[in-house]
């Protein structure tokens, strides 16, 4: 009786992968021309999937529609307007240097001091 060895050698190793890649190299080429036909299925059975998301956005976007606008408004009307100019709701107001002053009291704004002024 011949002894083996546990650890195969490096040339059976070698041609058991080649023996793999073969195979899946076979079936590849067999099944490739089915590939975009498979995928143009699948495309068509997932939309019935996509009209229930379509309507919960839908849902989603009829109830936040009016607190945007109501949100938008306020906005709006607290912003005050100076020489038919609008500003940016979400600044300081301090863009110019010498607007900038320091704040005294609790209920002033602080100047945005990124600038070192």
């Amino acid at each position: 009786m011949a002894s083996s060895s546990p650890n195969p050698s490096t040339a059976d190793l070698l041609d058991g992968t080649l023996a793999v890649a073969a195979g899946v190299g076979i079936v590849t080429l067999a099944l490739f021309p089915l590939a975009i036909p498979i995928l143009a299925l699948t495309a068509v059975a997932l939309i019935p999937l996509l009209i229930p998301l379509l309507l919960i956005l839908l849902a989603a976007g009829l109830i936040a529609a009016p607190f945007l606008l109501l949100r938008v408004l306020f906005r709006q009307a607290a912003v005050p307007v100076k020489d038919g100019m609008t500003r940016d709701p979400l600044s300081s107001g301090a863009d110019d240097p010498r607007e900038c002053r320091q704040a005294t009291e609790p209920e002033e704004v602080p100047c945005d001091d990124r600038n070192g002024i």
